[in-house]
């Protein structure tokens, strides 16, 4: 009898262990855009090119999942008629992005990292003209500079120490 019980539980818990997803995804809402497909661009060689496509569907729902890149984080993006979104990846991110048809690629929500998050203030401060317009909404110290922020200096490095 304990061994009619014993093989089936372990074939359960060996189920358990080995399934999931071991890797990223990227899933959330572009309203507007039912039916239609982006691509799933990576960066090389000073060239984007594309990974692969994910479908939109039914009210603007989309899910991308992946295997984790090598050995370092990513930054991809997903291109829409010439518009894109820029995201990282990194092992095993779950990311979220809400946006629109007729804002895509200039104002979106992109969430589930701290580094996504600051990708996504980066595409406001974008959308605002420049990183002086941000600046002056919030901060009470004015700014002569019209330059906007490097997405890079707005992505802090994981294990990031300074200079000595």
């Amino acid at each position: 009898m304990m061994k009619r019980l014993l093989i089936p539980a372990l074939a359960a818990l060996a189920a358990a262990c080995t399934g999931g997803h071991k890797g990223w995804t990227i899933e959330g809402t572009v309203s507007g855009c039912e039916g239609r497909k982006m691509a799933v661009e990576g960066f090389n060689a000073g060239r984007w090119y594309v990974i692969d496509s994910v479908e939109i569907g039914r009210g603007g729902s989309f899910r991308y999942e992946a295997a984790a890149p090598a050995s370092i984080a990513e930054v991809l993006r997903l291109n829409l008629d010439g518009r894109a979104v820029y995201f990282p990846v990194d092992s095993l991110d779950r990311l979220t992005l809400t946006t629109d048809s007729a804002s895509f690629g200039t104002r979106y929500e992109l969430g589930g990292t701290p580094a996504a998050a600051k990708i996504s203030f980066a595409a406001v401060i974008s959308a605002a003209g420049s990183a002086v317009s941000v600046t002056r909404m919030v901060s009470p110290i004015p700014s002569h500079s019209s330059a906007p922020i490097p997405i890079a200096f707005l992505i802090t490095p994981l294990y990031w120490v300074p200079a000595s």
